[in-house]
Order: C-alpha cells, then structure tokens, then sequence
C-alpha cells in the first residue's frame, strides 16, 4: 500500500507492505504471511502473520499475534515509534532493535499452541522415565527370580561353573567376547541371504537367552569372587549370588560406566556357558 487514506485499513494477503511515507487515518488490520509495516498509522494497529517488519508510526496501541513456527518472528527496529502499547503473542521473545521507542507497556505472550506443545513435550518426557523405571523393575526382579531358581535348583552346577569363571576369569572372558561380538555380526549377515533370513532371527532369539543366563552365571561368580575377597565367611549361594547381582545391577545404573560393565558381565556370563562342559568335567574327574 502506498498513499494515504483517511479512515480504517483492513486488509489481508500472502505479503502486505505498507510503504514508507503511506499514512493511514484511521486504525490498521491485517492479516497475511508477511507484513511490513513502514509508514504512520494514527490510531490502533492489529496485525496477524508469520514474519512481521515494524519499521514506521504508530499513534495508538500495537496488537500482533505471530504464529509461523519457529521459522517466523517479530522484529521491531530502530526506527519504528510506537506511541502505545506494544502486546504481541508469539512463540519467540520478539527481536526488538536498539532504538525503537515503545512508549506504553510491552507485554509478551506466549502462543497457547507453544505451551500446548511444551507441556505436551514435558509429559511425555515423564511418562518416559515412568516407563524406563518400570520397566527396569520389571526386568530387575525378573533376573532376580530367575537367578533363584537356578541356584536352588542347579545348586551344584552353578557353583562349578562360577568356581571355574573365578579361576579362569581372562580366559573366560575372552570366549564370551567372542560370542558376544560374533553372533549379532553373524546374524547380520545372514540378513542378506534369503534362506538365511530365518536363522538369522533363531540366531538372535539364542542370543538373547543365553546372555540373559549370562548375566545370571556372571551374578553368582562375582558374589562369590566379592565375598572371597572380603573374607566373608558365608557358605550360603544363594546369600552371595543375590549379593552380587545386586551389584552388578547397581553398577549398570552408572551412565557410560554402567554400560562398559554390562558388557564385561556379558563376556564373563557367556565364557562360562561355554566353558561349562570343562568346568564341570573338571570336577567330576
């Protein structure tokens, strides 16, 4: 818009610019994606848009709503002389150069589709760690009970095998390095052969077993290893077996550490699985 008009201006459109010099009488309302806002308007100005320039005069009161995304904003510069009040919703703090004179009261208002959104984000992130908690729980006493029953009912086996995982420790964590680094490498490559497709999915159901029985071998050997090293004269299994996955739990909550001793309990667990036929024929002879 150029020139000048004596009474109200309504108006709306992908781009509006009221040019430099152009005075409006009246009061201004527009609406469009980008508005630039440059001349005089002698009472009040209503604007909507995603990119909003306010450059000129205003003798009344500035109202702006600013949607657009993160992408859009509103940016008064040093120029602009707003004689009101300036009052704008937006999703962002407005860009407000030095110099530009706002003589009534700027109030800023986050959009409701902004706080909708944060809120939306603050509630899922909760109903996240809710989830990640329970789950962990769920998963805690599951290897728990787990590791009960096998060591009340293999009792004798699995103080061999943890006897031999002690004694032989680097040997038996270097066999369960190989298996836990080889079988989801395997896995992975028979993914590109269609026969192989099958196998690669029983591969990875084995895989997911026996290193959930890893962690319970690699539990009882270590509460075994911690109550030898403390001198603590406890002869009960199943005491030192809960002791250990105890800790070994406690130390997985442990960021970066926690992972680097999940996989060290992982190797140890599995290099017992499969050394267990010679530790326990060990024994026997």
């Amino acid at each position: 818009m150029l020139g000048r008009v004596a009474k109200n201006v309504s108006v709306a459109g992908g781009n509006i610019t009221l040019e430099r010099g152009s005075v409006v009488g009246g009061s201004l309302l527009a609406a469009g994606g980008s508005i630039d806002a440059r001349g005089s308007v002698v009472k009040d100005v209503k604007l909507a848009g995603a990119n909003i320039l306010i450059s000129g005069q205003v003798g009344g009161n500035t109202t702006i709503y600013q949607g657009g995304g993160k992408n859009g904003g509103l940016v008064v510069l040093s120029q602009a002389v707003l004689n009101g009040g300036l009052e704008y919703t937006s999703e962002k703090p407005a860009d407000i150069q030095q110099g530009a004179r706002i003589i009534g009261p700027n109030v800023y208002k986050k959009s409701a589709l902004t706080q909708t959104a944060q809120a939306a984000k603050s509630n899922l992130r909760t109903a996240g760690k809710v989830f990640a908690v329970i789950l962990w729980g769920i998963m805690f006493f599951a290897k728990l009970i787990a590791l009960l029953i096998f060591v009340l009912v293999l009792k004798k086996i699995s103080g061999t095998i943890s006897d031999g995982m002690i004694a032989r420790f680097w040997p038996t964590v270097g066999w369960g390095a190989v298996v836990f680094f080889a079988t989801p490498a395997a896995a992975f490559v028979l993914l590109f052969t269609i026969i192989g497709i099958p196998f690669s999915f029983l591969l990875m159901a084995w895989y997911m077993l026996v290193t959930f029985l890893a962690f319970i071998l690699a539990s009882i050997a270590f509460g075994k290893f911690v109550c030898k090293w403390l001198n603590w004269k406890k002869d009960s299994l199943v005491w030192s077996s809960v002791f250990g996955f105890v800790l070994l739990e406690t130390f997985m909550t442990l960021g970066f550490v926690g992972f680097l001793v999940m996989i060290f309990a992982a190797c140890w667990g599995l290099g017992g699985i499969m050394l267990s036929k010679n530790y326990i024929k060990e024994l026997k002879g």
